[in-house]
Parts: structure tokens; sequence; C-alpha cells
């Protein structure tokens, strides 16, 4: 069984974030895995011990972290392959892509490794919050796509009955449940379990792991092939104006309780 992870090379959220030009940051600053796919790679190494438990041989089932970026972005994937990931598989692009050329490249790069059984990925970036890429990957291979998900529960013999059923935190707060015949692409929510912190020996041993580097243009002329052209594109960034006029609020104690009351319900509406 071939579990693949789709993980993403993001700024820090606790960086300054500095815009350079029109559409591009100061890539100055500390990059890491994206908070969300923590729990896909978790999920997935989880899923692997599961497995392995009723199996002898694990070279028939594996963890394969894969990530569209820069040469930077290896440091992202051996985070995952730290974590319990077998390997890795970086396709190289020193430009940045949107979630339509990053899903085909995506499709074309686990194609050439093999036949997916899970793929796993986070169920958003915290650079674009697009929450694109999955769907588009599920589009491109005719899987079925399930985001947000809280709750993963494989069958008893997964490997001969390939079904499992998932829970999805909805906007309204409630879940929806999924029966799904594999295979398919789980976006992970937060909750979904605790991720794994790697210890010394487990960065040690990740360090002599493989990191397959493939190219991203050779990759999407394959899928350009049968795919129709169209792409997304960022015009222009602007960073994030607060704006807050204080307001002083005068008078005797009740008067002053009234008017912040007044405040909540007409302007900030939260009673």
């Amino acid at each position: 069984m071939k579990i693949f992870v789709c993980v993403k090379h993001v700024p820090d959220s606790a960086a300054t974030i500095v815009v350079r030009g029109d559409n591009q940051i100061d890539e100055k600053i500390t990059f890491l895995l994206n908070p969300y796919d923590e729990y896909a790679v978790t999920e997935a190494v989880k899923l692997k011990k599961s497995l392995l438990q009723g199996h002898s041989s694990s070279n028939q089932i594996e963890v394969i972290a894969i990530s569209v970026g820069n040469n930077d972005a290896t440091k992202t994937v051996r985070s995952a392959m730290e974590m319990g990931a077998d390997r890795g598989i970086l396709i190289k692009s020193d430009l940045p892509q949107d979630s339509i050329s990053t899903a085909k490249a995506l499709k074309a790069a686990i194609e050439q490794d093999g036949n997916p059984d899970i793929i796993f990925t986070g169920r958003e970036s915290i650079d674009m919050v697009g929450m694109q890429t999955m769907f588009r990957l599920g589009l491109y291979f005719g899987f079925p796509v399930v985001n947000n998900i809280v709750k993963f529960t494989p069958d008893s013999d997964l490997l001969a009955n390939r079904r499992v059923v998932v829970e999805a935190l909805t906007e309204a707060g409630g879940r929806d449940i999924y029966d799904i015949t594999l295979p398919c692409v789980l976006g992970a929510g937060r909750g979904l379990n605790t991720p794994i912190y790697p210890t010394f020996p487990d960065v040690v041993k990740a360090r002599k792991r493989e990191i397959k580097i493939v190219g991203f243009d050779d990759l999407v002329k394959i899928e350009n092939q049968s795919q129709p052209s169209s792409k997304t594109e960022i015009i222009k960034l602007e960073m994030f104006a607060e704006k807050r006029i204080p307001k002083e609020i005068k008078g005797s104690s009740s008067e002053i309780a009234k008017e912040i009351v007044k405040i909540l319900k007409e302007e900030a509406k939260v009673i």
C-alpha cells in the first residue's frame, strides 16, 4: 500500500512578513512544514503502523512525503520524514505555482512513483488558504475527496476491503460522515490527532532516507497533454492593516456600562 502525503513549505506564522514589489515577499525568513500537514503526516504514519501489525513485510506499506517548491523545500520534506515518512519527493520549482499547476505536477509525480492508495493533505495551507489543491488532485485522478476530516477509521481489513470511514467538520460546527472506497484524497483538519514530535534518533534516521528531486516543468508537460491550459496569478500583495478607532466613554459607572452594552450589540454584534 502506498500512502502519499502532500506537504507544503510555508512561512512561519510568527515571522515578520515584508512585501517586495507587487506580488512577492522577502523570503529571508523562517519557512517550515505547513501546520495542517503535520496532522496529515501523523495520520499516514499511524495508519502504516496499524497495518503493519497484521503484516510481516514493511516494504509493501510505505509513506511518501511529496512537495512542490524550491531547493529550500527539501527541509519541509525532511521534516515529514523525521515524523515517520519513509522517503520523500521534491518537485523542484523556483517559481511560485498555483493550485492548478501544483495539482497537475503532484499527480504526474505520484503516478511515476506508483499507484496511490490514499493521498493525505492538510485541509489548507496557512499562506494561501485556498483549499483547492486537494480537490483538483482528486479531480485529475478521479478519486473521491473529503476535506477537513477530524476522524479517520479504516476498515478492520483495509488491505482486502479497501474502505475507510471519515468524519469531516463542517463550517456550521456539524460533522458529515463518509464511507469511502480507496483510492481517495483526504484533507486533515485540526483535531484529527496529536502531531508527532520527532526525537533526536528520528532526525538522524531521516537524514539517511531518500529525497528524490524531479523537475516541475517536465511533469507539467506530461499533464498538459490531457488537461486544459489554465492558471491563476497573484497580481498584488498588500499588508493587512487593522484599523482601530479609539473611543472614550464618559459618565457614571451605570452610564458607561449601558454604553458598552450598546456598542457590543449594535457595532460589535456579539450579544
